[in-house]
């Protein structure tokens, strides 16, 4: 039966096709079949064989893509490839098998496919530090890719979207990638459920708090999903207060290096304590309002805290475990 017309083909010839494999070229003979209603032909053999039009073995293909996402596809062609199996295609090849696993593999994830690791893992252990409670954590961050057309020029950039489900000590971690925030919400939910998070106490989403992230994961979650600041960005804000107090570089690098100690060890309940009763300089007024705290509060560095990161019963609300959303530090 014709795969696109749906009528009868007809056995038209042996065909021979010559496929790269992980010891060597092999050529295989497979039956063709024509059909008359649209004119188009096909060899049924190719689909039960694994086969594509890049002419890998479904065996050598997986390398192939392997060393398309280690390295530049020049790179994964004229050498990885060596080392692994001492084979070499075309980076080209290594661009199609890359690019097509990718597309794969999201229109997997779009259709609610959960990938499950082989061999399977061990469950889940989702035991805080502090061996009273069990906490499953969500991580989300954006970044802007640069774009450019098929001739070179340069097009819009894009929003791609990671997400990532983990345990309090990451050693179970999984990643989600997208350019839609949703899909990657949606594909955030369907790992948490199938890696244990409906068994645990409570579940904290880590972010930077940009533009649209909390309520991509409370659509997808719920309206009470504890969500706090990461680290780096909370940092981020106490350069941002220094630098509007104080001219002096010496100055402000001290008492940064004081605030990050008390947010650290207090959290941001205490740190807000902390920071309301430190005295300005003498005749020290912000410039403009906002200049305290990035714009979010006209009171000293207040907003993120008490907005992104504090939720009633917390006593602290930044994330210090530095889960992958943002790792560094701010100069």
């Amino acid at each position: 039966m014709c795969p696109e017309c749906r009528a009868d083909a007809r056995f038209h010839a042996w065909r021979s096709r010559r496929i790269v494999t992980l010891t060597g070229d092999v050529d295989v003979s497979r039956a063709y079949y024509h059909c008359r209603a649209c004119q188009t032909g096909t060899c049924p053999a190719d689909a039960t064989l694994g086969l594509q039009a890049d002419a890998l073995s479904p065996g050598f293909r997986p390398l192939v893509t392997l060393a398309g996402v280690l390295a530049s596809f020049a790179d994964g062609a004229d050498d990885l490839l060596r080392r692994f199996a001492g084979r070499r295609v075309s980076a080209g090849t290594v661009w199609r098998a890359t690019e097509r696993a990718g597309q794969e593999w999201i229109a997997r994830t779009r259709a609610g496919s959960v990938v499950v690791p082989s061999p399977p893992q061990p469950a889940w252990d989702f035991t805080a530090p502090d061996q009273t409670t069990t906490i499953g954590y969500l991580g989300l961050d954006a970044f802007r890719v640069p774009i450019q057309h098929p001739d070179g020029t340069q097009a819009d950039s894009r929003m791609l979207y990671i997400g990532l489900v983990y345990t309090p000590d990451k050693t179970g971690t999984e990643y989600v990638t997208d350019w839609n925030l949703d899909q990657v919400c949606a594909g955030l939910r369907q790992r948490a459920i199938a890696r244990g998070f409906g068994r645990v106490d409570r579940v904290i989403a880590v972010s930077d708090a940009g533009n649209g992230l909390e309520a991509g994961l409370r659509r997808h979650f719920d309206d009470g999903l504890l969500c706090i600041l990461d680290w780096y960005h909370a940092v981020e804000h106490l350069h941002t207060y220094a630098r509007a107090v104080w001219a002096d570089e010496a100055t402000r690098e001290s008492w940064v290096d004081r605030a990050k100690g008390t947010l650290y060890d207090r959290g941001g309940a205490g740190f807000v304590a902390w920071i309301r009763d430190q005295p300005l300089p003498s005749g020290t007024r912000p410039t403009r309002p906002g200049d305290y705290s990035s714009g979010t509060s006209t009171e000293p560095f207040t907003g993120p805290i008490t907005r992104r990161t504090v939720r009633p019963g917390t006593t602290s609300g930044v994330d210090r475990r530095k889960p992958g959303v943002k790792s560094s530090e701010p100069g």
